[in-house]
């Protein structure tokens, strides 16, 4: 969150005091980055925000000039409702990434099961100072997340995988990754639980860059209304159907399976059963090369 530079305007005994303000505001700002201790966290957040709003309102009144980071911007950022969610989570994701280090450790069930009831105790005695949608990301790591610091995807049964893969991911992963990645899509792609909680999916887009997102066109509709991946659901449905639902709806079609298949019955392209209807079956004819290459 770095320096500022504060030039006199006014009286020596204000610059002094705001140079201790900035001070303060880059020692918390090093804290809350950092920390995986609730009572630090959120003391020093609040002593953040608190001194940052004091040097903001001097740099708008023009008692202080600022070289650098604009004071008036960064507080205007900081106090919104999107990135306090952003910023305590990013706190949630550390302190549980280190409840699971510390579990690993410890050699009996009934210690490692301790050490994951006192991450929810220690955040809940916080739940009137989070948003809903942090209580609702913490939870979610208390009851579905790999209790280990190794993701390992292969050992997770498969009946829960696939159910994981037909609830949509909480809705500050979502928004986090729509932010970055997604912004200017005419629709966002649907994206999992399992890929929030069993994959390190953010690092791996890092390192593979924008071979791992879903291209814009895939989710641009067709005049008729369909988007690619309706079209292989169709013909997936029709020629290869199987009990559980491939990943590559999700990471190359950006389709929510269930949800989508509901917006093909009703509107004529299955029937009842999920069985193609002769529009079913044109409307593959009609966007064939979205099958091709898939092949």
């Amino acid at each position: 969150m770095g320096f500022f530079d504060l030039f006199k305007r006014q009286k020596p005994v204000d610059l002094v005091a705001l140079q201790r303000d900035l001070e303060i505001v880059n020692d918390c700002a090093q804290l809350i980055e950092n920390t995986v201790n609730p009572e630090t966290f959120f003391s020093r957040y609040d002593l953040y925000m608190e001194k940052l709003a004091i040097l903001a309102e001097a740099q708008a009144s023009h008692r202080v000039k600022v070289k650098g980071d604009n004071l008036i911007q960064k507080y205007e950022r900081m106090n919104t409702d999107e990135q306090k969610i952003e910023t305590i989570n990013a706190f949630i994701d550390r302190m549980w990434a280190d409840t699971c280090k510390k579990a690993d450790k410890l050699k009996t069930e009934k210690g490692k099961e301790n050490r994951f009831n006192k991450f929810v105790e220690s955040l809940s005695s916080y739940n009137e100072r989070m948003p809903a949608q942090c209580l609702e990301h913490y939870n979610t790591l208390f009851s579905n997340a790999p209790r280990t610091t190794t993701k390992n995807r292969n050992k997770i049964n498969a009946d829960k995988i696939d159910k994981m893969q037909r609830i949509a991911a909480s809705d500050t992963y979502r928004n986090q990754i729509y932010k970055k990645y997604y912004r200017h899509y005419p629709e966002k792609p649907f994206i999992s639980q399992d890929r929030e909680l069993n994959t390190d999916w953010l690092k791996q887009v890092e390192t593979f860059g924008e071979s791992a997102l879903v291209p814009k066109n895939i989710m641009t509709r067709f005049s008729d209304g369909l988007l690619p991946g309706h079209v292989y659901m169709l013909y997936w449905i029709d020629k290869i159907h199987r009990k559980r639902i491939p990943v590559y709806f999700e990471y190359e079609f950006g389709i929510d399976f269930d949800k989508e298949k509901l917006f093909l019955q009703e509107n004529g392209y299955l029937d009842n059963g999920n069985h193609l209807t002769e529009k079913g079956r044109q409307a593959i004819l009609a966007h064939y090369n979205v099958v091709e290459s898939k092949k």
